[in-house]
């Protein structure tokens, strides 16, 4: 990581309001979806795990890599979900991401300096509309456009100099496409991809997995991989070149 002395940043954000307002959407649901029977509104919420690591690089290239085994050690808190709702070919979703966590393993960088605690705790929301270009049964394909937020508050400790930190967010525009490949009633192969850039250099995201249908919900699992590359001017930059997360995700799509 970058040795020079910054602000020394304690993480105690929590965001109360982020689980509020999705134990709001999840109790809303149903309400929701009783008033627009009528106009054939479609809603769902989703609940997942996502067992990922955590790359971290700096401006110099040292690297560092938090694993989901460190992750479950030391998590004060995480939750993952999101909600969407869709009316013939148009829809609307977001995805929400926050985790707290500390990974406290030595890990010796250039010039004998060690690395002994990174700090991380983030918030991603991905709000996005979509457009359905194909449907035949078979094949489904969206259209997406949105934006990525990240809020991030990092703390960087060393063993013989100055911790180094930032916090602050980044907003980035994406477009991309996903869709699913139905094998019979009930299997199908869900896919997803975005690129975009705005506050940082470069950002995208990609899943692949495999879906099995119940009459209520959908169980999904599959590998998701997002990345976010800084610019040395915007917030993180002099901290961070890029931050990858990365690793296979279970979860549950509930249709409402």
């Amino acid at each position: 990581m970058k040795h020079s002395t910054g602000k020394i940043l304690n993480i105690k954000y929590r965001p109360y309001f982020f689980l509020g307002l999705l134990a709001f959407l999840f109790t809303a649901q149903p309400v929701l979806a009783a008033e627009e029977s009528n106009d054939e509104w479609k809603y769902h919420g989703s609940i997942y795990l996502w067992a990922s690591d955590i790359h971290l690089q700096d401006p110099e290239g040292d690297n560092d890599t938090i694993s989901f085994n460190d992750i479950l050690d030391t998590l004060d808190i995480a939750a993952m979900g999101g909600f969407g709702v869709r009316k013939d070919k148009f829809g609307f979703q977001i995805d929400a991401i926050y985790m707290d966590t500390t990974d406290s393993d030595d890990n010796t960088l250039r010039l004998g300096v060690t690395l002994t605690d990174v700090e991380l705790a983030a918030v991603i929301l991905t709000p996005m509309a979509t457009y359905r270009v194909v449907d035949d049964g078979q094949f489904n394909l969206d259209l997406l456009g949105g934006v990525r937020y990240l809020y991030m508050d990092l703390n960087v400790k060393f063993d013989s100099i100055s911790d180094v930190g930032d916090d602050g967010s980044t907003t980035d525009g994406i477009i991309g496409f996903r869709g699913d490949v139905q094998l019979n009633k009930n299997w199908h192969i869900p896919f997803y991809y975005d690129v975009g850039k705005g506050d940082s250099e470069l950002t995208y995201q990609a899943f692949v997995g495999i879906n099995y249908k119940y009459p209520s919900f959908d169980l999904a699992a599959g590998y998701r991989y997002l990345k976010f590359k800084f610019d040395n001017d915007e917030d993180f930059g002099g901290v961070l070149n890029h931050l990858i997360i990365q690793g296979p995700m279970i979860g549950a799509k509930f249709w409402f």
